[in-house]
């Protein structure tokens, strides 16, 4: 009778092992998604920011067209947000705060944009300091992508120069 009891008690041993062991399992699962889902959120944030920039800049900014420079400067507050954004993604990235898809997106979206004359002009009117710090983490990016491409941005461009 005892022997019996001791296999049974083995027996419940083992399962109560493996119940928990599931069960571990079971919550890491969880918490691996309930982070992904975290991140997720998180990265949406910016890019509803980055639609509501959108908003308050013409549309010509985004077809390559000019546009008169009394209404220009009247954009330049909607343009300084997207540098700013644009910066902290670029930051964000540096330091691994999202996930590599994100940023090869968010990424080819700045070059994208920066191929048009407007926002080389805005970058260029708040750059205009010479060796001020203001977006640092995109200007890393712009003279890293200049470098390698050699020819997205227009030669008027003063204020992003390769390195070096």
């Amino acid at each position: 009778m005892l022997q019996n009891l001791s296999y049974i008690a083995t027996i419940g041993t083992a399962i109560a092992t493996l119940i928990i062991a599931l069960g571990l399992i079971f919550s890491r699962k969880q918490l691996k998604l309930a982070e992904k889902q975290l991140k997720q959120s998180f990265e949406e944030r910016f890019n509803a920011e980055y639609r509501s920039i959108l908003k308050d800049l013409p549309y010509q900014a985004f077809m390559g067209t000019t546009f008169e420079i009394e209404k220009y400067e009247e954009y330049l507050p909607a343009f300084f947000r997207y540098f700013d954004l644009s910066n902290e993604e670029c930051f964000l990235n540096n330091n691994k705060k999202i996930e590599p898809d994100t940023w090869a997106e968010w990424r080819s979206g700045i070059i994208w944009n920066f191929k048009f004359e407007a926002f080389r002009k805005a970058w260029d009117k708040f750059q205009d300091d010479g060796e001020n710090d203001l977006f640092k983490e995109l200007k890393v990016l712009l003279q890293d992508e200049l470098l390698h491409s050699g020819k997205f941005l227009s030669n008027k461009s003063s204020s992003i120069k390769r390195p070096g």
